[in-house]
């Protein structure tokens, strides 16, 4: 190696040590040291805030981290709002000043209001207090004169920490009510006065154990829990309370006991003056204010949380009802092959729809009042013989569930489920339930087809005769122009779900012809001239000499007005 290199080499070595020495020490511990003194409470790892302090305007209070959670430990001990600490502590974190105003002579801060500051801001970190005094805004506004205790400087500090900071405990504490998991309550225990409402669960299902045992509404039980699981406290209102009787709490309105893994038990009291909310003791946090509205999910008699339920079949499994009520009557039968065929008192196809509609409706029907059984009391209630009858009979079942119909009285009717040891008030509105006749099940539809599965439409107006192909998934007409998909599915749509008004064996001259091409078979309606005497009614009929019947002009008005008139 030669001089002139190693000459080079060292002076390159000399180059970098220079640069290493002055830009990542001297500089860069510069510039550390400047950032250092740019932050309130210096450099702060992540995380790294042990604890926080507030004092100022009447306020002070801190949080410290315990167990990997932030406490509120003063002016009392409570659990903190941990998303609400995360973000205002993050924030404390990486705040800077803005500039710096001058030196801190006792003339300054007097004039800044930092002699006798508006607050103290503390921060422990690394095992360390750092405090920032905070003076009187800036007359530009946006900003807070502040230094650090004990500093020699002025500083400027953002306003928005200000605001984050300047607030009071309560605002940090946790709002949580009840910490619970739902799905693993075991049982709910609610006293209200002489009123004692004991329900336990079973599988999916809820059952009163008191005041008497039967099967509980599982929904109205829910509701409670779902309303305490997302209860928020309003507002803290003792937190050592003295006198729970002011309260309403000595003795409680409403006791309220969820077992889980362990028992929690919530006390309501008296509303609160001009009736804000109701006021409730939880040990967890003193006496506290809720929203009223969750009064309205605790029950105040044991039939609000009974089922209510007369029947509770699954829809699918109903193999045949019958209705009968005032002297008429309907049966519906669930054929393998044919769906549903109302057998009684005619032979006719069941609309499924509707049908499916009466089973929910009869699901619906829920018991106003819950009367002892007495067998002397039938007759004179209609029951015995009965005025009226709903039988169910279900799948794999030896008898069918049978509900009898008695009489009206004070807007309800009496009602008794066969086997049971009550009877029922029903709402006067299940008559129009009981009261379905073949009329109102009966399937309507005039056509029966897939309008997937459509290949041409032949249509004879008494202008003109067109036809529509589809090809390759486009519909055509017979020269060739295509045609608006949305046009063609509009008009198969209305033919699918055409109803007719009455069957009509009258004779009539056809003046509109739509041939519908599926598969290898075509389906053909005729429609003919208006109804005499009949407004808004025409004669219709399948094929050339099938069922006949009334239907609306809807259907010629659609093909004149837009189908005919939106063709190329």
């Amino acid at each position: 190696m030669g001089r002139r290199t190693l000459f080079l080499l060292f002076s390159f070595l000399l180059f970098a040590l220079f640069y290493y020495l002055y830009e990542i020490k001297f500089v860069g511990k510069r510039e550390r040291e400047r950032e250092e003194e740019m932050r309130p409470f210096g450099i702060i790892a992540e995380q790294g805030i042990e604890a926080f302090r507030f004092k100022g305007e009447g306020k002070e209070w801190e949080v410290r981290r315990e167990g990997g959670r932030w406490m509120l430990t003063r002016p009392v001990k409570a659990n903190c709002d941990q998303g609400v600490l995360n973000r205002l502590l993050e924030d404390i974190r990486k705040v800077t000043f803005s500039r710096e105003v001058g030196e801190a002579t006792e003339d300054a801060q007097k004039a800044l209001g930092l002699l006798e500051p508006r607050a103290k801001l503390s921060v422990k970190a690394g095992g360390k207090w750092r405090t920032v005094l905070i003076g009187s805004e800036n007359p530009t506004g946006g900003s807070l004169y502040a230094m650090k205790e004990g500093g020699k400087k002025i500083w400027l500090l953002p306003v928005f920490l200000w605001y984050k900071v300047n607030r009071p405990a309560d605002d940090l504490r946790d709002r949580t009510l009840l910490v619970f998991d739902r799905d693993r309550v075991r049982a709910v225990r609610v006293r209200r006065g002489k009123l004692e409402i004991w329900v336990e669960r079973e599988g999916e299902k809820w059952w009163m154990r008191r005041p008497l045992e039967t099967e509980a509404d599982g929904d109205e039980v829910e509701g409670l829990l779902i309303a305490l699981e997302y209860q928020r406290v309003w507002e803290f209102v003792d937190d050592a309370p003295q006198d729970l009787s002011s309260y309403g709490l000595d003795p409680p309105k409403v006791e309220i006991q969820i077992t889980e893994a362990g028992e929690k038990t919530l006390k309501l009291g008296d509303l609160s003056p001009g009736e804000r909310g109701v006021y409730a003791l939880h040990t967890a946090q003193g006496v506290v204010l809720l929203s009223k509205e969750l009064l309205k999910f605790v029950p105040s008699r044991a039939y609000d949380w009974r089922k209510k339920d007369i029947f509770s079949f699954d829809n699918d499994k109903v193999m045949k009802f019958s209705l009968r009520w005032r002297g008429k009557g309907v049966i519906c039968e669930r054929k393998e092959a044919e769906g549903w065929l109302i057998t009684a008192p005619e032979r006719v196809k069941g609309d499924p729809e509707k049908i499916n509609s009466l089973l929910w409706d009869l699901k619906g029907i829920k018991v106003k009042t819950f009367l002892p059984y007495a067998e002397k009391g039938l007759a004179e209630k209609g029951l015995s013989p009965p005025l009226g009858m709903v039988e169910v009979w279900l799948k794999g079942g030896a008898s069918p569930l049978r509900l009898r119909i008695g009489k009206k009285e004070g807007g309800r009717i009496y009602a008794y489920k066969e086997g049971e040891e009550e009877i029922y008030l029903v709402a006067e509105a299940s008559e129009e339930v009981f009261g379905r006749s073949l009329k109102d099940l009966r399937s309507r539809k005039v056509l029966s087809f897939d309008p997937s599965r459509v290949r041409e439409i032949r249509i004879r107006s008494p202008q003109r005769t067109v036809v529509v192909r589809r090809s390759k998934g486009i519909w055509e007409t017979g020269e060739g122009r295509v045609v608006d998909d949305l046009l063609v599915d509009t008009l198969l749509w209305r033919l699918r779900d055409l109803e007719f008004e009455e069957e009509s064996a009258e004779a009539f001259s056809p003046l509109y012809r739509i041939g519908l091409r599926v598969g290898t078979e075509e389906e053909v309606l005729s429609v003919g001239e208006k109804v005499p005497g009949r407004k808004g009614l025409r004669y219709a009929r399948i094929g050339p000499s099938g069922k006949g019947y009334l239907i609306t002009e809807d259907l010629p008005k659609f093909l004149e007005e837009e189908f005919l008139k939106g063709l190329p």
